[in-house]
């Protein structure tokens, strides 16, 4: 059992109870490119995953602290893709 099950509080935001935290910068040129490789706008990957395109903008640029659950999303979405929506 995790020190944060233990204590109920929840896995950290930051590493998702992993003790690894993300580099916000790698992580965000890592999603735009590839999103720009499959020419999808970060306005239609946004909205897709729920957020707008002003916040995943300074994710990409490193502006903000990614989440685990966000990469996973942002990453599926653009994995997933169909050739028509971008």
């Amino acid at each position: 059992m995790k020190d944060y099950e233990q204590e109920n509080l929840g896995p950290c935001h930051y590493c998702a109870g992993s003790g690894i935290a993300l580099n916000d910068t790698y992580v965000g040129q890592l999603v735009r490119n590839r999103r720009n490789a499959k020419h999808i706008t970060a306005a239609k990957l946004a909205t897709k995953v729920g957020i707008s395109a002003q916040y995943l903008g300074d994710l990409e640029r490193g502006h903000r602290n990614w989440r685990h659950y966000l990469v996973e999303q942002c990453l599926m979405a653009i994995e997933t893709w169909e050739g028509g929506e971008g």
